[in-house]
């Protein structure tokens, strides 16, 4: 996850690592705002995007 204004997680660093975990055959799933920053109100907005995709993935623990 990133946005193209982030200065601190850059577009072409999420672009990197999705390609060498898809080379790994890892599941990848990248997402990139136009704009925002690198602050919880962008995390905010990406959200309804990340919560049903990770709970998709995850199991809940047991015990």
């Amino acid at each position: 996850m990133t946005s193209r204004r982030d200065r601190f997680g850059p577009l072409r660093r999420l672009e990197d690592f999705a390609r060498a975990a898809a080379g790994a055959r890892v599941c990848v799933r990248t997402l990139v705002l136009p704009a925002d920053g690198h602050d919880f109100d962008t995390w905010q907005r990406m959200y309804p995007e990340v919560i049903p995709w990770l709970g998709e993935r995850l199991t809940a623990p047991k015990g």
